[in-house]
């Protein structure tokens, strides 16, 4: 699912908004089974896919880019931040207890 969601952003930038929701929204409810290869995948893409970062900071004057960047941002925080996502932790600081 992981991946559908970053072919989304890549194929309709049009609809980063709505994209970025819906990947937030299935992420902290579906709390997917994550491994350090999916992490790389989803926050720098593969191959011919963009992750999450490139489309971050992504700046074009025809939309609300500043909006866009705060949706994205924002779920990037929460992706990253141990209060929002628990078992990042284990991922990123794999010598930490608890």
């Amino acid at each position: 699912m992981i991946l559908k969601y970053l072919t989304l952003l890549n194929k309709n930038p049009e609809n980063l908004i709505s994209t970025f929701k819906d990947f937030e929204h299935f992420y902290f409810e579906m709390k997917p089974k994550l491994n350090a290869e999916i992490v790389n995948k989803m926050l720098l893409g593969q191959k011919n896919l963009k992750g999450l970062l490139a489309f971050c900071g992504k700046y074009d004057h025809e939309t609300d880019s500043h909006l866009t960047c705060g949706i994205g941002l924002g779920f990037l925080h929460k992706l990253l931040d141990y209060e929002h996502n628990r078992g990042i932790k284990q991922l990123y600081y794999p010598c930490i207890e608890g």
